[in-house]
């Protein structure tokens, strides 16, 4: 009886596992035009769940691209003319916006932030901007114009910005410094860490503040912590957002040596999405991670050659992914049943309350059976200890009772006491027993 207790948990713990992580599946012909971009270096959601993409035009990034003082060699070609923002609807994958001509040169990392400006780093420039949303303006500008540096007022290929919602935001500098900067709104430096590997092989860090190539950030707002995709070691690495102190790494097989970008949803507990990048013997394609139970709880995006960054909605239904080569932005949804008939993919509030009951039901199927093991263990226990004891007791009361009758046969020969005649005395008696 309990070892079917323990299978029919075990049963029903697999089947709503398998349930609450639906697979995301592409979205064949998303987006509408293909053809209006070139190298997609960074992908990410605006405040109206538009997608927005940063792509580098007729530019290619190559081994001739930097000196070996890392100064781009192509000033003379002037900026991209195209425009290099693309907003795409999520939905249809129609364009709904455009901008960006004549002001980058080889673009890295795009961010948007809560408020909805537009973050942006450019490696050839080794700058950071924030724009405002339709990019008409310049709000912030840090670093010197095509000049690189390892100190407080330079970059070196600069690769990522994440923005905490109280405006402090920070920095992944990046190719070269392989360090994290954190600034307050107004653009004013408060904390500084990481250093490179100093000859160390790849992958085999000295310490969580080794890093080899902070690739991308993402805010994990609920936990206070900022994470790093620490591209050449294969890993994520995250630091209390204020005061930057290590907190927590993920690194898998599965996953490999080289992890480039990740994005954050918070729901079930906590999910981070991230795309590995090409290396030998392993399949490069995206991967979802819970960081409450430290697990890779799917994978999707097969068929992935050279995915650079990563963007997920909110409720965790939509992932976009782009590629350097092909140039390609990749959609993929959870297809999720309703009613049995009708899929959902953009109702915010349908989609959260889709995935608490999951996660609700999830919860309540792993106490369940972690119950059901406790008792199946306790009862194994107790049927243990009584055969035990079983087994010491009957041979104990075996004795005893021998030693019981060994006595009495003794008590029995001359011991015992006289039957009293009615007509004997007192006095007679005692001279009985005196004899």
């Amino acid at each position: 009886m309990s070892k079917q207790i323990i299978l029919v948990s075990l049963t029903c713990f697999i089947v709503v596992i398998k349930a609450l992580h639906d697979d995301l599946s592409e979205v064949n012909d998303w987006p509408k035009n293909r053809s209006a971009f070139g190298q997609l270096s960074a992908v990410d959601l605006d405040n109206n769940g538009n997608v927005v993409v940063f792509h580098r035009g007729n530019r290619i990034w190559d081994a001739e691209t930097f000196s070996l003082n890392e100064v781009y060699r192509h000033i003379h070609d002037g900026p991209i003319p195209n425009d290099t923002i693309l907003v795409f609807d999520a939905l249809d994958g129609t364009l709904k916006q455009s901008w960006g001509s004549n002001l980058f040169y080889l673009p890295h990392g795009l961010t948007v932030d809560f408020e909805g400006f537009v973050w942006l780093t450019d490696v050839a420039l080794h700058q950071v901007f924030k724009f405002t949303p339709d990019g008409k303006t310049i709000i912030l500008n840090l670093g010197t114009k095509f000049v690189p540096g390892n100190d407080l007022k330079h970059f070196c290929k600069p690769t990522s910005v994440a923005v905490l919602a109280n405006g402090d935001f920070f920095v992944a500098d990046g190719y070269c410094n392989s360090r994290i900067i954190k600034y307050s709104s107004d653009g004013k430096m408060i904390l500084l860490w990481g250093t490179k590997n100093y000859g160390g092989m790849l992958g085999v860090y000295r310490n969580h503040y080794s890093l080899e190539i902070p690739h991308a950030l993402a805010i994990l707002e609920d936990f206070q912590e900022v994470c790093v995709a620490d591209r050449e070691n294969g890993r994520i690495v995250c630091y209390d957002s204020y005061n930057g102190t290590y907190t927590w790494a993920f690194s898998h097989p599965s996953i490999g040596s080289r992890l480039f970008s990740l994005a954050y949803a918070p729901v079930c507990g906590g999910q981070l999405y991230v795309v590995n990048g090409p290396v030998t013997n392993k399949n490069v394609s995206g991967f979802v991670i819970n960081k409450r139970t430290n697990n890779i709880v799917s994978q999707f995006g097969a068929g992935l050659k050279n995915p650079h960054d990563i963007a997920v909605s909110k409720n965790g239904s939509q992932v976009f992914v782009v590629e350097l080569e092909p140039f390609k932005i990749h959609k993929y949804a959870k297809q999720i049943k309703h009613n049995q008939t009708q899929i959902l993919q953009g109702n915010d509030e349908q989609l959260q309350k889709y995935f608490l009951d999951k996660w609700v039901i999830s919860s309540a199927v792993v106490l369940v059976v972690f119950i059901s093991f406790i008792v199946f263990i306790a009862m194994k226990v107790i049927k243990k200890r009584r055969d035990t004891t079983k087994d010491w007791i009957k041979p104990a009361m075996m004795d005893t009772m021998f030693r019981l009758h060994k006595l009495k046969d003794k008590q029995n020969i001359g011991h015992g006491f006289q039957r009293l005649k009615v007509n004997e005395s007192d006095e007679d008696i005692g001279a009985t027993i005196d004899i």
